[in-house]
């Protein structure tokens, strides 16, 4: 490969990945938006609806680079040199972005755990990595010359690979320890709810601390080469569609308590379906007498559960599954 397809190769690449992953975001965002529009709280969707824009914007600015060096810069080897928009575009709004995510996470460990100092933690991680990204990206606009960036913009960058790997890497412990530790007591279709909601949680999350891991690996093993700007250009919207992927799981979550003969209406982890998994409840809370319905003959049933789950248990809060429409 010529010295000038090795420079343009990385951006190139990482700019289709970053379209092809927005329209996976955008055709999340509207299954989302059908489907919980009204039910979930205003603050959630306030933050699902401006990491969207966020992302447009990101991805406004991506195409403002390939234009600069694939199109206005064509021929121009002295193009490749200059970041343009891309400082701000990958570290500086892809680290809001992921603070924002993982923010979410930190709130849904904190609903699982209910410890302040676990997800004090992880935010303080998170919030570390992301002004790693800003003054990453910051360095880099100073600087206006890509060529520099791995000398001279190395510990800002480390900071921020490193931090959103440590963050990644801690979601997705506490998350797995805590629901693991919810199931010893729980019923069997929610023990079924709580394995995918952890392979849901560690594939998503371990998803993305492997690109930080490459990121940092390429960044690191060569220094004289761009390879590492290719996963940037997209990891922002790893970190959207995760987040889009576990609120929208809620529906898969549902349409296996609606096959017969019978539909989970509560479990003790939490007040409701939603709050299994970390999630908000959409919607008001409503009480519920009881734990199961069958379907066959229309009847509430209590006498399945054992004593340890039934409605005089302290240690069970149970409420009726929201209506979905």
């Amino acid at each position: 490969m010529d010295a000038i397809e090795k420079t343009t190769a990385p951006l190139f690449l990482g700019i289709l990945l970053n379209y092809a992953l927005y329209g996976v975001l955008s055709l999340q965002l509207y299954v989302y938006y059908v489907n919980f529009r009204v039910k979930d709280r205003r603050p959630l969707q306030i933050l699902v609806y401006s990491i969207y824009i966020l992302d447009t914007i990101q991805t406004g600015l991506t195409t403002w680079d390939g234009l600069h060096w694939f199109v206005y810069g064509w021929g121009k080897a002295s193009n490749l040199q200059e970041p343009v928009a891309s400082s701000i575009d990958s570290p500086f709004l892809g680290g809001i972005i992921a603070l924002a995510v993982q923010a979410f996470f930190c709130w849904r460990i904190y609903q699982l755990g209910r410890s302040k100092i676990l997800s004090g933690v992880i935010f303080a991680v998170s919030l570390i990595a992301m002004g790693g990204g800003m003054a990453a990206g910051i360095t880099s606009v100073i600087l206006n010359d890509l060529t520099r960036v791995q000398k001279e913009d190395f510990i800002q960058t480390y900071i921020w690979l490193a931090g959103s790997v440590a963050a990644d890497t801690l979601i997705a412990g506490a998350t797995l320890y805590l629901l693991h530790r919810s199931r010893k007591n729980s019923i069997p279709e929610t023990n079924m709810i709580i394995t995918r909601v952890i392979q849901l949680t560690v594939q998503t999350n371990c998803l993305t601390a492997a690109v930080a891991i490459v990121t940092f690996t390429l960044f690191i093993a060569f220094p004289n080469q761009n390879y590492f700007m290719c996963p940037p250009f997209f990891f922002a919207k790893l970190y959207s569609n995760t987040l889009l992927a576990i609120l929208n799981h809620r529906l898969l979550t549902r349409n296996s308590l609606m096959s017969p003969p019978m539909i989970v209406l509560g479990t003790k982890i939490d007040d409701d379906l939603e709050t299994l998994s970390g999630l908000p409840s959409p919607g008001p809370r409503r009480p519920a007498s009881a734990i199961v319905f069958n379907r066959a003959n229309h009847s509430i049933d209590t006498g399945m559960l054992s004593p340890a789950l039934s409605p005089a248990s302290n240690n069970v809060r149970f409420s009726a599954l929201p209506d979905f429409k």
